[in-house]
């Protein structure tokens, strides 16, 4: 009873998001909106992932494709699968990665950015260290912010709902 509760209680904040991004009470969103929606939720898909969301859905998303997708569980990697990627890099176990290879690695492996990207990156990460190292609590933070948006958040909806977070 408890775990459909639970499941019952998200899909409440599921629902209630999606009308939250959905501001002309269509009962669609744009695609760019159900992306925005799927982050207020706690989803981090990577481009290839929001790519293939997107190529699923058509050029509007409904409250039941919306569903369906949260459903499907979480999209991206958790915190801790982040910073045991990134601490696998630390070769020192200084807690610290060299900023060069950093960059290398986002320019050359998986979803690889371009070097403007990464530039931009590497802008919000902030000055690196004397050594040319950023610390990996630093890049984390950055990396695990939620993405912003001209959209409401799930903790601003819960607050304006009365909903304990």
């Amino acid at each position: 009873i408890f775990f459909r509760a639970l499941a019952m209680a998200d899909e409440v904040a599921w629902k209630a998001c999606f009308n939250m991004f959905d501001t002309t009470r269509t009962g669609e969103l744009s695609k760019e909106d159900y992306l925005h929606c799927l982050r207020a939720c706690g989803q981090r898909p990577t481009q290839k992932d929001a790519d293939a969301i997107l190529n699923s859905v058509g050029s509007r998303v409904t409250m039941e494709q919306f569903l369906a997708q949260m459903q499907k569980g979480t999209v991206g990697p958790t915190e801790q699968q982040l910073y045991s990627a990134l601490h696998n890099f630390d070769m020192y176990e200084t807690g610290s990665l060299n900023r060069k290879d950093l960059f290398a690695m986002l320019t050359t492996l998986g979803d690889a950015l371009t070097p403007e990207e990464a530039a931009r990156v590497f802008e919000e990460f902030g000055p690196a260290d004397p050594n040319g190292c950023l610390d990996i609590k630093t890049v984390m933070a950055k990396l695990t912010q939620p993405v912003p948006t001209r959209h409401p958040t799930m903790e601003g909806m819960a607050a304006e709902l009365g909903i304990k977070m």
